[in-house]
């Protein structure tokens, strides 16, 4: 965590600092304006570099901090966020008219369109930052995913799964909106629920409370769980025993067999794919999790990030569902997101074997914001087609 606070620091502070130069340094405000814009960048890069470490802070109770603080903080870092992009825009936009307009061009003229320019950036950073914030206020869609099978039995026609990925309860995610997406889940009446992991960032003494509702989940075929990466910065092991305590049945490089009628079900679950870094004995292992079912009728995977398609296919699975993208959680991210991933977002189909649904995240990590692409719980439903 240590390695990933040094680089989150020095994003943040290079981002800043190309924000003011841009639009502070060479804006020639009024001192008094120019002084009272850099106090406040630097105030918000002061709260954001030490925000993460006040919550773990406060998350292991040595000290209390109001749930304000962490809504401020994490709000203004979604901003900085669209004021780079914004910024971005601004600069591209200047670029093309210094090359359009002539050398003699009236310098109080162009002065007034940089300022004006400036003030369209902050206001769109500012425009963007209220609506994400709004959709993620919201909470997750009911998003429904029909997924193909050639062959599939008959029992098996019409099996829906119930995903929550990503919920990230923490900070700003408490229980009315855990007991939402519970809600959500039961009022689509799945034959089966399963968690992809991210369930979490604190530790389980600070969240008991919130992530309670989860044990109000219920389904005929079960409720499942694998780990994703923020329970292994948060004690993975305490968070299996908590999450066992509410009923929900955790897979490990493993799977449970689920009897449909004649048809019988696998569900096999991998731990998080880079866990080994944290715990060298959890290694994500999808061969494992479906050895001795290699013959069932269907085989679907729970995991936590997309990377885990290439064993998944190998060792034979049908479906793999995860999450762990967040589709980037806002545009434009998003177009910078699916270049890290070999699958991002959506259904998939890899290497003509293996179908791969990618969950936006049911809740969002940091920026309480989603613009442009909400939250989710998504009901998926196996259909048989016919062999091609």
């Amino acid at each position: 965590m240590s390695y990933f606070f040094i680089v989150f620091s020095g994003i943040l502070v290079v981002s800043w600092l190309y924000i003011w130069k841009r639009l502070v340094l060479t804006s020639q405000l009024p001192t008094v304006w120019k002084y009272a814009a850099q106090s406040f960048l630097v105030l918000l890069l002061l709260m954001q570099i030490a925000l993460p470490f006040i919550y773990r802070l406060k998350a292991k109770g040595n000290i209390e901090v109001p749930n304000i603080l962490f809504w401020i903080g994490y709000g203004a870092l979604g901003f900085m966020v669209f004021m780079v992009f914004a910024t971005i825009a601004r600069d591209v936009f200047t670029f093309l008219s210094l090359k359009t307009y002539a050398k003699d061009f009236d310098p109080t003229r162009r002065l007034f369109l940089f300022r004006s320019i400036n003030v369209v950036s902050v206001t769109a950073a500012v425009g963007a930052a209220f609506i994400g914030t709004k959709t993620a206020l919201q909470g997750p869609m009911l998003k429904e995913v029909v997924v193909p099978v050639p062959g599939l039995h008959p029992d098996l026609d019409g099996f829906t799964i119930a995903q929550i990925s990503d919920l990230h309860v923490g900070p700003t995610i408490k229980k009315f909106h855990v007991q939402r997406v519970v809600q959500l889940v039961q009022s689509a009446k799945p034959d089966m629920i399963a968690i992809t992991g991210d369930l979490v960032d604190g530790t389980p003494e600070q969240l008991a409370e919130d992530v309670a509702p989860l044990g109000e989940l219920s389904a005929p075929m079960g409720k499942f769980y694998v780990t994703g990466n923020h329970e292994y910065y948060w004690d993975v092991n305490a968070w299996s025993a908590k999450v066992k305590s509410l009923g929900i049945d955790q897979l490990n490089n493993e799977h449970r067999l689920l009897n449909i009628g004649q048809a019988r079900l696998m569900v096999g679950g991998v731990r998080e794919y880079s866990c080994a870094r944290i715990e060298p004995d959890h290694v994500s292992d999808p061969h494992k999790a479906i050895e001795g079912a290699e013959h069932s009728d269907f085989k679907l995977l729970l995991a936590h990030q997309p990377r885990s398609c290439y064993k998944a296919s190998e060792a034979g699975f049908d479906l793999m569902i995860c999450g762990h993208t967040h589709n980037g959680q806002f545009m434009p991210w998003n177009l910078i997101t699916r270049f890290a991933h070999p699958y991002h977002s959506g259904l998939n189909r890899h290497k003509d074997k293996l179908w791969v649904y990618v969950n936006a995240a049911t809740g969002y990590w940091g920026p309480p914001q989603r613009l442009g692409i909400p939250s989710e719980v998504t009901l998926i439903r196996l259909k048989s087609v016919q062999k091609s």
